[in-house]
């Protein structure tokens, strides 16, 4: 595929979930708080996190989650669950309008690959992952280029109203990380609680919801939704060469948020 009709490709893939339907910022309202990644960067898993701990007497799943976190991309749920301050999931890069955030940031080259996967198994995509991670790493794709995501929220635009979660550390220490996120949110969770939300949101949880409910669809094509587990996934993608060419790239980004080349 020529390179100059890769985003092109790709924006026709991803469709919906490029455009949101939501007029921005007119509708924004001056104590929201926003739960921004970009795409692929575990914002399900902590969407899941925050429902169970939210709305604790709930049944969460994969289907009805955007009741406690709407999505700005896709229209919002009849049966949202109304609270201050609204919690709003965001892929957008840097917006000077945001009240508050919590940005969640992930190795990019996991991210990379995530979004392959689920680009090809869900999506139709049929270029190859050399061909997507060029077009990855110029930012010929959705939200642009990862390096430039990241460093427009926590390198360019430092501020005391942001509250970055890495991934990496979630997976190693979720009660922590769950704690700082409450602190920021002004909320004062109980251990049980958190506990018990991990517990309903572990990786085995999501991918029985992707596997049983209207998403078996996808787990039948390969897709588990991007909740493979643990870290540095993409060893087993990038070949030495793709590895040197995002760390020349993005590398000075990755490294200031304590990611290493190996």
């Amino acid at each position: 595929m020529n390179l100059h009709r890769t985003k092109r490709a790709i924006l026709r893939l991803l469709g919906r979930e490029h455009s949101a339907p939501w007029r921005e910022p007119l509708d924004i309202r001056e104590d929201d708080v926003f739960l921004v990644s970009y795409p692929r960067s575990g914002n399900t898993w902590l969407r899941y996190l925050l429902a169970n701990l939210l709305e604790p007497g709930q049944e969460w799943n994969i289907t009805n989650l955007s009741r406690v976190v709407p999505d700005i991309h896709e229209p919002w749920p009849r049966d949202w669950i109304s609270r201050t301050p609204r919690l709003l999931k965001s892929h957008q890069p840097y917006r000077p309008y945001y009240p508050r955030v919590i940005y969640l940031y992930r190795d990019g080259r996991d991210v990379a690959v995530s979004y392959y996967d689920f680009l090809r198994k869900l999506k139709g995509y049929r270029s190859t992952f050399d061909e997507f991670f060029q077009a990855f790493l110029d930012g010929r794709v959705p939200y642009g280029a990862w390096h430039d995501h990241v460093s427009s929220w926590l390198i360019e635009h430092p501020t005391d109203h942001l509250l970055p979660i890495c991934y990496e550390t979630m997976l190693v220490d979720p009660e922590n990380e769950l704690n700082r996120l409450g602190e920021f949110l002004h909320y004062s969770w109980e251990p049980a609680l958190i506990a018990t939300a991990i517990e309903r949101s572990s990786i085995r949880k999501v991918r029985h919801d992707y596997r049983t409910l209207k998403f078996e669809t996808h787990w039948r094509r390969g897709f588990q939704g991007g909740v493979k587990g643990g870290a540095g996934k993409w060893h087993e993608t990038l070949s030495p060469e793709q590895n040197a060419m995002f760390w020349q790239i993005a590398g000075s980004v990755a490294a200031r948020l304590g990611y290493s080349q190996e």
